[in-house]
């Protein structure tokens, strides 16, 4: 609208939202294709520079379009770039698949448009290396936890008496095997009623999806499973909390 975009501010690092979109199915689409373009990102940066002069501009795993037209901007105004690069999709992992639209976006973004970036901040050895010998400058920064954060203060984990509590906090992807985690519940035949396995993220209908036939284990045995749906981060920290394990299955794959 012409104003000046208010800046927030998280510890310590000063940060402006993107643009508010409409409700409505229409407003997600809008709000994708400002995503994919950028048009939203580099309109707030338009409406901030004179008021927050920026030292550096980082994108964050951002598609290649936004990521060719930051270079542009940055280069007028002499202000680095950096990628911050977490994750090389697997393409038959992603919405559309292997050939749809993001899974090419994703393999353009990783070996041609962060090259054009002036450092990039990677999150493992794998993607550390792979950016080192293209020459280009790396910060390798693993996943990090602050526990001196206000949501890690958590009631202290007491074991339960009788049921061994388990739980799966996330989105439930084709790479998070949680299907097949229920599957091995199973294996414990009678011994599954001893166990009880918080599910927070997935609903109860996706996953009887995921298990297709499979899904009368959820009847068969409907003590052993607690749907949670979706919460807020610090609700979801909660939960786990209250588990004496959480479940993190994955594919042997890169």
């Amino acid at each position: 609208n012409g104003t000046t975009a208010f800046c927030s501010s998280h510890d310590g690092f000063k940060y402006v939202s993107p643009a508010p979109t409409r409700p409505g199915r229409f407003g997600r689409i809008a709000r994708q294709i400002r995503i994919i373009t950028g048009s939203s990102v580099l309109t707030r940066l338009a409406s901030t520079e004179s008021t927050n002069p920026f030292d550096a501009v980082i994108a964050y795993q951002s598609p290649s379009a936004l990521i060719f037209r930051l270079r542009s901007w940055c280069d007028i105004r002499k202000i680095p770039l950096v990628c911050d690069t977490v994750e090389w999709y697997d393409r038959g992992h992603v919405p559309a698949g292997r050939y749809g639209p993001m899974a090419l976006d994703s393999e353009l973004r990783m070996r041609k448009a962060q090259l054009q970036a002036d450092g990039i901040i990677a999150i493992s050895n794998l993607l550390d290396s792979y950016y080192t010998e293209r020459g280009m400058t790396t910060c390798r920064i693993p996943p990090l936890v602050d526990l001196s954060s206000s949501k890690w203060e958590l009631v202290p984990y007491e074991q339960g008496p009788t049921r061994l509590i388990l739980a799966f906090v996330g989105n439930a992807g084709k790479k998070d095997l949680l299907v097949n985690a229920i599957r091995g519940l199973t294996l414990l035949g009678d011994d599954i009623c001893r166990c009880t396995l918080m599910i927070v993220g997935p609903s109860q209908k996706e996953l009887r999806a995921a298990l297709g036939q499979e899904s009368v284990i959820l009847d068969k045995h409907p003590d052993c499973f607690q749907f949670y749906g979706r919460l807020s981060h610090p609700a979801a920290l909660r939960t786990l909390a209250d588990a004496d394990f959480s479940i993190l299955l994955r594919q042997d794959a890169r």
